[in-house]
């Protein structure tokens, strides 16, 4: 027997997991953010207005861990400050490349 949770499994916003995958991979390493999209766009094609929302979106899941590590006591204020810079770091930085690149005709 298995037990399955179906909470939240719902059709949701295709950008937001995107998002944090473009965050996760630039953040090791900034070139590979735009590298990603090629291969999205293969699959999916998204809205103008979900592409626009990305640099946002790639800020929100980092920032919400950093917030519940301070609340659950692993980090302290000035970690989880740090951790909300880099977030908004990577996303300035990233975020109008992979807008870009989806933007661009496909090749």
């Amino acid at each position: 027997m298995v037990l399955l949770d179906w909470t939240g499994t719902d059709r949701g916003p295709r950008a937001w997991p995107l998002a944090f995958l473009l965050y996760a991979e630039s953040a090791k390493n900034p070139p590979r953010g735009h590298l990603i999209v090629p291969g999205y766009r293969r699959q999916v094609t998204l809205e103008p207005a979900e592409i626009e929302r990305i640099p946002a979106m790639m800020r929100v899941r980092p920032v919400v861990l950093a917030a519940w590590s301070f609340c659950l006591g692993r980090w302290s204020a000035e970690q989880t400050t740090r951790a909300a810079m880099n977030a908004r770091q990577v996303a300035e930085t990233v975020g109008p490349r992979v807008v870009a690149a989806f933007r661009a005709r496909p090749s």
